[in-house]
């Protein structure tokens, strides 16, 4: 999923991606995954990612009737990084 977050630095938006992996697969390179999605994304669209947070599964929040829930998820992304920074 992806969504808009505030970049306080700049006074604009940061464009994120939030996906769902499979943390146990002890296979995947997880900085090449994020690249690989950074790439696709601006190879396709033109835009820059300011980040790509790969997350646990059912990490992202859904509503009641199973949409995602951008605000949720937004709030969510912001207070991972505020615990890790």
């Amino acid at each position: 999923m992806a969504f808009a977050v505030d970049n306080h630095e700049s006074g604009s938006e940061d464009a994120v991606v939030v996906a769902e992996v499979d943390t146990s697969a002890a296979s995947i390179s997880f900085n090449k995954l994020r690249t690989a999605v950074k790439k696709t994304v601006y190879d396709h669209l033109g835009l820059m990612l300011a980040d790509v947070h790969l997350a646990p599964a059912r990490w992202i929040v859904k509503t009641t009737s199973g949409k995602v829930s951008r605000h949720l998820n937004a709030e969510k992304y912001r207070s991972s990084k505020l615990i890790h920074a």
